[in-house]
C-alpha cells in the first residue's frame, strides 16, 4: 500500500474513533446515561455538550456523529480497495474514494 494511502487510512481510522466517542457522548447527554463533561469542552465557542444538545445534532433521528462515522467507515473500505486492488480497477476506486473524501471534507467544514 502506498504511503499516501496508509496516511489516509490511519487518518480515517482516527476520525472513526472520534465519531464513536461523539456518538456515545450524544446518547449519554440526550438520554441521561450518566452524562458528564465531555473531553472536547474547551471553551464557550468549542463545546461538544452544546453541539450535542442543539437541534442540528441529528438528521432523521440519527446523530450527526453516527452519520460521520458510517461515512468514514465506507471511506476506509474504499481506501483499502484502492490500495490493495489490482491496477485495472484501481483508478476507478481511487476516483470514487477521492469524491467521498472531498464530500467528507466539505461536510466537516460546513459543520
Amino acid at each position: 500500500m502506498p504511503r499516501k494511502m496508509m496516511i489516509a487510512a490511519v487518518s480515517t481510522i482516527a476520525a472513526i474513533g472520534f465519531h464513536i466517542y461523539l456518538t456515545l457522548h450524544y446518547y449519554s447527554l440526550n438520554f441521561g446515561g450518566g452524562a458528564g463533561q465531555s473531553v472536547c469542552n474547551i471553551s464557550a465557542v468549542f463545546d461538544c455538550d452544546a453541539v450535542s444538545a442543539s437541534q442540528y445534532s441529528e438528521f432523521l433521528g440519527i446523530p450527526m456523529a453516527l452519520w460521520g462515522g458510517m461515512t468514514n467507515l465506507i471511506l476506509l473500505l474504499l481506501i483499502a480497495i484502492s490500495g490493495w486492488r489490482p491496477a485495472d480497477n484501481a483508478s476507478r476506486a481511487s476516483r470514487i474514494t477521492l469524491y467521498l473524501a472531498s464530500l467528507v471534507v466539505l461536510a466537516s467544514v460546513a459543520m
